[in-house]
């Protein structure tokens, strides 16, 4: 249990953040004119998203699409959630919080790949249109390194990859590691 003086501090330190979002000047300014986003607003404040998103809704404000898509989780602690996995599926795909995306599961959350190729075309991806990655990682969800294809493509593109390996194996380009397990270049 907190003493006194604890209490006084922590009273008035919530009192201060609790009256900056309750004046609108403020938020205003904070939000609209430095543009500063829910999330720098609220390590500032010490207060919630939500709460911070419930008083700019108050006032008229409307929440900007890139604080909308409450990713780069950093505003909300996953990561003290035991079921929480990181960023990443069991595939290796990053994956963002979006629940109010079109095609999104229950749970909310969408592959990022996907998502950035969606706004960059004005358009939601059909699910017959696949996506891959140029580089092979599936963590480098930069614009250039992503191409629309079709399931049959996406297998095409694999493949080739897979008989290029097999042809440098062949040429001793590149070799395999036996104690390591690992391929390499010569």
């Amino acid at each position: 249990m907190m003493d006194t003086s604890e209490t006084l501090c922590y009273n008035e330190y919530m009192k201060i953040n609790d009256t900056s979002i309750r004046n609108k000047e403020w938020a205003v300014e904070q939000y609209v004119l430095l543009q500063k986003s829910i999330h720098q607003i609220r390590r500032e404040t010490g207060l919630g998203y939500n709460t911070i998103k419930r008083w700019l809704h108050r006032y008229g404000i409307s929440i900007r699409q890139d604080d909308e898509i409450v990713r780069n989780q950093k505003s909300l602690k996953l990561t003290n959630n035991p079921h929480w996995k990181g960023k990443r599926n069991n595939n290796g795909y990053r994956y963002i919080y979006y629940p109010k995306h079109p095609l999104a599961p229950k749970s909310g959350y969408i592959n990022e790949h996907r998502f950035i190729l969606e706004q960059s075309l004005g358009r939601i991806l059909e699910p017959e249109e696949w996506v891959h990655h140029i580089d092979m990682d599936k963590v480098n969800n930069n614009l250039t390194n992503l191409i629309i294809c079709t399931q049959g493509e996406h297998k095409k593109a694999h493949a080739s990859l897979q008989r290029l390996c097999a042809e440098l194996l062949q040429r001793r380009i590149i070799y395999f590691d036996r104690k390591e397990k690992v391929y390499g270049l010569r």
